[in-house]
């Protein structure tokens, strides 16, 4: 019995792709299929894949012209046989025991398996991951009630509650197929394509096994910017992101909070690590870990404020105990008040939103001389 369809996208590995290749070929669980799509490549990697598919028949190699990892993958899944499907990108490696490890799981016919991945870079070593669920078996009722929750996004642990990635998930066939049906238009993809297919399967499995074995090693060039990130269109491509996971995950309670809580992480990382932005919605909330869940002060009426309003209201990421500005009293009608007022409130923090940077200073330095600490103010 062939358990286990294992699709390796592929484009222009040769550095990487034997090491990658060798990991699956020489599982200890024999009983699986190898589909290597090379997507294009001008390097070696589509002569090497043949040559594996020359000393081994559980190999089959599909070329195809250049159109991305989600086409890639997805040509590989037309051509699955088997009633499991996983993934290896082709920079990555897999322990020998790695789907032995499940085969309990996939004779029982768990819809889905999900287990951990070692993050290897050169400098660092390996990185172990951070479990947010504990190990074993969930059924509908414990999806809805505990997965659920926090899957796209924990605020406890400011990560994803579910890693995105398809590579450390085992799949059956069919739901990973309906997934793929509903994003076969590549107008929709140029960034997150792996939780777009990943989370609305989430409404359909009935059982979902999670382990802490971590047999996948992910490579990690810390040199290499990833790139959606340099990608001019990157906002524009986030918003797609985040509304097509909004309508394709209807049926999981909760779930479009986690998405803009997510949405918001991933504009900040854009701002804070690969530089600025200029955007329609070009005034961000500072989303960021000290924040979540905290009693905050906002200082400002004008359009940067509202946006902050705005945005914290429809996540609820913390709670704004009061929204102040110096000029509250033109604001009739509106909740502002007097800056001075905030002696008496109970706080974590105060956010300045002032777009001018002079008289961010200058608000900054008021906050200050009143006696609140410079580590109490975010800008």
């Amino acid at each position: 019995m062939i358990y286990l369809s294992v699709i390796v996208p592929i484009y222009n590995s040769e550095k990487y792709l034997k090491r990658c290749v060798d990991s699956i070929v020489n599982q200890e669980l024999k009983e699986i299929e190898i589909i290597l799509v090379n997507d294009g490549s001008t390097d070696s990697s589509g002569s090497i894949c043949d040559e594996y598919a020359k000393i081994d028949d559980r190999i089959k190699v599909i070329h195809k012209e250049n159109e991305g990892k989600l086409m890639a993958r997805y040509s590989g899944v037309k051509e699955a046989q088997c009633e499991y499907i996983t993934f290896v990108d082709s920079d990555d490696w897999i322990e020998a025991n790695c789907y032995n490890l499940f085969v309990k799981q996939m004779n029982a016919h768990i819809d889905m398996i999900a287990y951990g991945k070692k993050v290897d870079t050169e400098k660092s070593g390996i990185t172990l991951p951070k479990f947010t669920y504990s190990e074993g078996l969930y059924n509908s009722n414990c999806i809805r009630d505990v997965i659920y929750k926090n899957m796209l996004w924990d605020n406890q642990n400011y990560q994803s509650g579910i890693s995105h990635s398809l590579c450390d998930k085992i799949f059956k066939s069919s739901l990973l197929k309906k997934s793929y049906n509903i994003i076969n238009e590549k107008k929709y993809v140029n960034m997150g394509e792996d939780a777009m297919i990943l989370f609305p399967i989430f409404q359909w499995i009935n059982s979902l096994y999670i382990s802490h074995e971590s047999p996948l090693h992910y490579t990690h060039q810390i040199n290499k910017i990833p790139v959606y990130m340099s990608d001019a269109g990157y906002f524009r491509n986030l918003y797609k992101w985040r509304e097509y996971l909004i309508a394709n995950t209807k049926g999981i309670a909760g779930v479009e909070k986690q998405i803009d809580y997510m949405y918001m992480y991933m504009v900040n990382l854009k701002k804070e690590c690969y530089g600025d932005y200029t955007h329609n919605d070009e005034y961000i909330f500072p989303f960021q870990k000290e924040l979540c869940g905290k009693k905050i002060i906002i200082y400002g009426a004008g359009r940067v404020g509202c946006t902050y309003i705005n945005q914290i209201r429809r996540s609820e990421y913390c709670d704004v105990v009061a929204w102040v500005d110096k000029n509250y009293e033109k604001y009739s009608g509106r909740e502002i008040k007097n800056p001075k007022e905030i002696m008496e409130l109970q706080f974590d923090y105060i956010v300045v939103a002032i777009e001018s940077r002079d008289i961010q200073k200058d608000v900054i330095e008021w906050f200050q001389k009143i006696g609140i600490k410079k580590d109490k103010i975010i800008n």
